[in-house]
């Protein structure tokens, strides 16, 4: 009894999506690929791998904003999960700020055992 012969896990790779990214038309775009053939409530774990270049944290945050502004519309739980060290250097504290200003909560677990919560509130 796998997830996968079940339909009850699917996996999506969206990283060549992120070329080129034009702002919400790409995100709502994006968001159609991604959910196609999904019916609310389902849960979804968006992990983009090119968060490590300039043009890959702001394609990834145009995708945030996006999520964030129509979250009550979209019918899921939706976790996202960033390696921090992954995340551009040169800019990291304005990326990793972006991005808690588009997410309800956070969680920050450096190392096993240690880590700290977030939640605004919001949802």
């Amino acid at each position: 009894m796998g997830f996968n012969k079940n339909g009850m896990l699917r996996t999506v790779n969206i990283t060549d999506s992120l070329k080129g990214t034009n702002g919400s038309t790409d995100a709502q775009k994006l968001w159609n690929k991604i959910t196609e053939g999904v019916q609310p409530p389902f849960r979804m774990v968006a992990k983009i791998n090119s968060v490590c270049t300039v043009d890959g944290i702001l394609a990834k945050l145009e995708m945030e904003r996006y999520w964030h502004k129509t979250f009550d519309t979209l019918g899921c739980a939706l976790l996202c999960p960033y390696d921090v060290s992954e995340i551009e250097d040169i800019r990291r504290g304005k990326w990793i700020a972006e991005l808690l200003r588009t997410h309800h909560g956070a969680i920050f677990a450096p190392r096993v055992g240690k880590g700290i919560g977030y939640y605004d509130g919001r949802f």
